[in-house]
This record gives C-alpha cells, sequence and structure tokens, in this order.
C-alpha cells in the first residue's frame, strides 16, 4: 500500500477562533504551467469558497521581495480580481515555501538593514499589486544549514513586518507557515508565543506525521493520538497547536493504492 499526495489548485487550511472563522485556500504559481487540462489558473478559483487566499510564491533576490518571473504579474492580477466577485476576500504573497533556499533567508534576515530591505521591497510588491498582506513561508529557520542566530532573527523579522504594517489603513496582513515537526519547532521557533503575537494568524503544517513507510495505516494529520499509541501526545495536531496557542489545522488529501 502507498500513499498518492493529490495536489489541486488549492491546499486548505481552516483556522477558528473565539471571534472568526478561516478558510485559507494557497494557490501554487507552478499550476499555471501544466499542461492540457491539468493546467489552474486563478482565475479558475471560486472566490466564495475562500476568506483568504495566499499567493505561492514569490522570491527572494539581493535581499528583496521579487516575483519569480514577469509572468506571475499576471497571475497577480488574476488573484486580485476576484475580489470583484467577493469583496470580502483577502489575499496574501508568499515569500518562501517547500524547497526554497534558506540561504536566501538567512542573508535577509542576517541586519537590521537587510530586514528593512526586505520589508520595504514586500511592501511596496504588495501594495502595487493588490494584496492584503504577506505569508512568511520560512520552514526550517533553524536547519543545519541556517546560522545559529536565524531563529531569533526570523523573530525579529516578523515583528519589524507587524510594525510597518500597522502603519498602513487598513493595516496590512502578516501571517506565517509554520512546521508541525516538533524537532523543528524546538530548534527554529524559539518562543512560539511570541511568533504567534507578530501574526494576524500562522498556518501551522500539520501534515504527514503519518506515512506509507509504515506498516500500519494511520491518519496523517490526527487531531489526537492514535487508539493504538494513546501515549503518543507529540505527534499530533492538537499538542503542536497548543504550542502557538492556536486552534486550527492545515491538511493535504491523500488516497490509497492497494496491491495485493
Amino acid at each position: 500500500m502507498h500513499g498518492v499526495l493529490l495536489t489541486t489548485g488549492l491546499c486548505l487550511l481552516l483556522a477558528t477562533t473565539a471571534s472568526s472563522t478561516r478558510m485559507v485556500c494557497v494557490y501554487d504559481r507552478v499550476a499555471s504551467t501544466r499542461p492540457s487540462v491539468g493546467q489552474f489558473t486563478p482565475a479558475m478559483i471560486d472566490p466564495t469558497l475562500c476568506t483568504h487566499i495566499i499567493f505561492s510564491s514569490a522570491n527572494i533576490e539581493t535581499q528583496e521581495v521579487v516575483p519569480f518571473d514577469s509572468n506571475d504579474m499576471t497571475l497577480y492580477a488574476q488573484l486580485n480580481s476576484l475580489k470583484n466577485r467577493n469583496p470580502q476576500l483577502k489575499t496574501l504573497l508568499s515569500v518562501g515555501g517547500p524547497g526554497f533556499n534558506n540561504q536566501m533567508f538567512s542573508v535577509a534576515v542576517s541586519s537590521s538593514n537587510n530586514r528593512n530591505r526586505f520589508i520595504t521591497s514586500a511592501k511596496a510588491l504588495i501594495k502595487d499589486n493588490g494584496f492584503d498582506g504577506i505569508n512568511l513561508d520560512w520552514r526550517h529557520p533553524g536547519d543545519a544549514d541556517s546560522q545559529p542566530m536565524d531563529p531569533t532573527r526570523f523573530l525579529s523579522l516578523c515583528q519589524e513586518l507587524r510594525a510597518e504594517f500597522d502603519k498602513e489603513v487598513p493595516a496590512l496582513l502578516v501571517s506565517a507557515s509554520v512546521s508541525a515537526v516538533r524537532a523543528t519547532i524546538d530548534s527554529s521557533y524559539p518562543d512560539p508565543s511570541a511568533l504567534a503575537s507578530a501574526m494576524d494568524f500562522i498556518n501551522v503544517l500539520t501534515f504527514n506525521f503519518h506515512d506509507p513507510s509504515e506498516s500500519n495505516t494511520a491518519h496523517h494529520s490526527p487531531l489526537g493520538a492514535l487508539s493504538s499509541n494513546p501515549s503518543d501526545t507529540r505527534t499530533t495536531a492538537r499538542t503542536v497547536l497548543k504550542m502557538f496557542n492556536l486552534y486550527c489545522f492545515h491538511s493535504y488529501i491523500y488516497s490509497f493504492v492497494m496491491h495485493l
């Protein structure tokens, strides 16, 4: 038996608080380059399905946030034109993502001047293209290829973004996509509560707690411990979310193929 990850144009996150409910959808720019019927553009999104849509993603060059290529400008326009059909829709531009070069983030946060350059460029790109905010998708600030101070500097970037974006009326949004792996949390986010305080919301990537490498079938994004292992509270969404003082889940869709 093996798992097949199904990727459509959207990945869904549901985050609930005492005062609001969010359905946050993530659009991957690569979906627009798929051949034939696999192509999926922002114009094809039903804007009533989501309260927030994150465009994944922008790049970093010389400490500045920039589009990956010129075609992205067309995709930006398509995405933000969805607000004509749903004026309540909010859009965010993501920076980073899976496989993104850690060194680009590392250099961008390495000094106050570099962080200011990042923030100034991000703010201009967001406002010029009609986005409502930014999503930081630096999954592993504490990885082996990062600098020792990167986790602390990442928190500084988030706090400085918050301060700068709050100057706008209305304030621009700040969110982040963070790992749900306990070892990564411990090495990358020295103060999860402080990180959460700088954000409008956090996307905790609570998936792949269990995968096809295991001999037993288990939900890859369990809210609580499995009945077969009730003492395991580390690999559950509920435990991870409490570390960030959040209540949310972010998951992908899996199907399974049985080989007899």
